[in-house]
């Protein structure tokens, strides 16, 4: 899976975004759908792990981490949606062993594969011992963070920019650790998110369906993991997966992509807070096709 072109616009979009934003979606309808069949592990099988792991076997052979993240990033989901954890630990063991035998079976049937990149990037991350080349991008990440400081140098007054490849988007926290240092600069930056996933939590739980409290939950999620492992990755501490920056780094479908999860988000928020306030919502939003789908709370 690598990208699509919107017909007519020459608008391509990376098909593993696409692909993240749409599971969270169909994981959030199907959590809503079977809630009191959840101990049915062939139906969990059929209805959650078998798209999950469609997608996640589509993208597996272009980009193992992103891969990797969709599927923890859907046992998570899976949990608050309060499948059994014994499932999900069987699944997980399922998918340590299916990674195995497709790297396996890669190796064997194509030369020029990617199995032998991952296999560097976790052993260099295990040992910390890499080449100087191989490691380019996270040695120019090190040096920007180190010598921003407390401080940082001043918004513009970066260096290490003109020497990472990817400091707009995979390596942008380094950046901004550089410019704003670490008390403007990144702890903000991590509050930003933590209070996006606390209003998250929030929101979720004023919800009085399942639907909408799983979808706000869902993405929530995805926004927060991704952006703790492109911080992760920035500082050294998880190898490189190659993941943005939600709604900080540059990137034409993963800003199209956030902007949608964040507006969908709004959307759940400001239907839930009308019903709180006992507010009219406009007739095009609280029917569908001459059904009501919307409702003041009553007294």
């Amino acid at each position: 899976m690598r990208s699509i072109t919107i017909p007519g616009t020459g608008f391509r979009l990376q098909t593993s975004d696409v692909a993240k934003v749409a599971l969270v979606l169909y994981l959030a309808r199907s959590l809503a759908k079977y809630q009191k069949e959840l101990n049915n592990f062939m139906l969990v099988s059929k209805y959650f792990i078998l798209p999950v792991g469609i997608i996640c076997g589509l993208i597996m052979p272009e980009n193992l981490s992103t891969a990797l993240m969709v599927f923890g990033m859907s046992m998570i989901i899976m949990f608050i949606g309060r499948v059994p954890l014994k499932f999900l630990m069987a699944y997980i063991g399922i998918g340590v062993v299916g990674v195995l035998l497709f790297a396996m079976v890669l190796t064997m049937v194509k030369k020029d594969n990617r199995v032998q990149v991952w296999k560097n990037r976790i052993e260099q991350f295990v040992s910390g011992k890499g080449n100087e080349d191989g490691d380019y991008q996270s040695n120019q990440a090190k040096i920007a963070i180190s010598t921003g400081g407390l401080f940082g140098k001043a918004p513009g007054k970066s260096t290490q920019r003109n020497m990472l490849p990817q400091s707009n988007s995979d390596f942008i926290f380094a950046i901004i650790i550089e410019e704003y240092g670490l008390l403007f600069g990144a702890i903000p930056l991590i509050l930003a998110y933590m209070i996006l996933l606390f209003r998250g939590i929030t929101i979720a739980k004023k919800c009085e369906t399942a639907f909408p409290a799983f979808l706000v939950l869902g993405l929530i999620v995805m926004i927060v993991i991704q952006a703790m492992l492109n911080m992760m990755v920035a500082v050294g501490l998880f190898p490189v997966t190659g993941q943005t920056l939600p709604m900080v780094s540059w990137g034409r479908t993963s800003v199209l992509m956030m902007s949608f999860s964040i507006g969908a988000i709004l959307s759940v928020s400001r239907v839930v807070n009308a019903r709180i306030k006992k507010e009219e919502l406009p007739e095009e939003e609280i029917s569908d096709e001459g059904e009501k789908i919307y409702e003041p709370a009553k007294t």
